[in-house]
């Protein structure tokens, strides 16, 4: 089983696509989202074709104002110095499942990303450069005291320290990055991100991240000739809306962490293990598909140039 990104360098895309052959159909990827109950749900809505054929999709991925602020601002992955590129390193999720959802492989993309909120310019005055110190803490939604203090111990406080105390934590926010005043910080990664994507089959795509959500969830809405899906991942809630018929409310079961999917795809990767016929339902080579896409994403908005990936995937490293 290998954890997502599986890399963020070009040529190691490569070399595992070349490699695929050999290790056949046994690495199974944590693209978590194509074993949640509500995914699956919604492709069999589409391969149904209640609402006709696809025209439209639109998926948000509201990453949560304090999450963001945790892995991206302070965290592990807020600079390219440290951790891959936002759009792969949390999103390659959601550019799998789009594919997944379309079987079909991405075609031409273009992105954008809006102004990065979380820097000096935008900083109020009187903040400190620690949470700790700071004597507007209690009118920031982003202070370090309120995302980890008081708050039991687990994610996301279980990451900041080994020493699982108030004073253990207390000592994490005077001395780690976890503790700076997120104006302060040395990240760098986009906190709005869009993108415009085409696939093989015509059908076009719009996908948006946004650290600016007081939810941590996703949200889709999919256009059909005949009707609409419109669906929220952590609420586990999907409503078909055919053109002629009434709406419909459908709940998903998605007890369990990662809204379900944690525990099928471990039990996915024990079936691999033990049948040599089992359908890997996120082998390697389609799960490399995200990547390309991912790093093409980051090409297309530093050229502000949109990208045809059957180029991208076959030019010369």
């Amino acid at each position: 089983m290998c954890e997502k990104p599986i890399t963020d360098q070009y040529h190691e895309l490569k070399q595992l696509e070349k490699k695929y052959d050999k290790y056949n159909n046994k690495v199974i990827v944590a693209h978590v989202l194509r074993y949640t109950p509500f995914f699956n749900k919604i492709k069999e809505i589409i391969k149904s074709k209640i609402i006709g054929r696809v025209r439209f999709i639109n998926l948000i991925e509201n990453i949560g104002y304090f999450h963001y602020a945790h892995s991206y601002v302070r965290g592990n992955w807020r600079n390219k110095k440290v951790a891959a590129p936002i759009i792969l390193a949390k999103s390659c999720h959601d550019l799998d499942i789009l594919y997944w959802l379309l079987d079909s492989r991405y075609k031409r993309i273009y992105s954008e990303i809006s102004e990065r909120y979380f820097k000096h310019e935008y900083q109020p005055s009187q903040t400190a450069q620690r949470c700790i110190d700071c004597v507007i803490e209690d009118n920031c939604p982003y202070s370090a005291k309120k995302i980890y203090l008081n708050k039991g111990y687990q994610w996301p406080i279980s990451t900041i320290t080994e020493e699982l105390s108030q004073a253990g934590i207390k000592k994490a926010l005077a001395n780690s990055s976890y503790g700076k005043c997120v104006y302060r910080a040395d990240n760098e990664q986009p906190d709005v991100y869009s993108a415009l994507l085409k696939f093989n089959n015509e059908i076009t795509a719009h996908f948006t991240l946004t650290a600016f959500s007081k939810e941590m969830t996703r949200k889709i809405n999919i256009f059909a000739s005949h009707g609409e899906i419109s669906g929220d991942l952590e609420a586990g809630q999907i409503v078909l809306k055919p053109f002629l018929g009434k709406n419909k409310k459908i709940k998903i079961n998605n007890n369990g962490s990662h809204a379900g999917g944690d525990r099928k795809l471990i039990n996915s990767f024990a079936a691999l293990l033990s049948h040599d016929d089992f359908n890997n339902k996120s082998n390697l080579l389609s799960s490399l598909e995200s990547h390309y896409v991912a790093l093409a994403l980051e090409k297309a908005r530093h050229d502000k140039n949109p990208i045809e990936l059957n180029l991208f995937r076959r030019r010369n490293i």
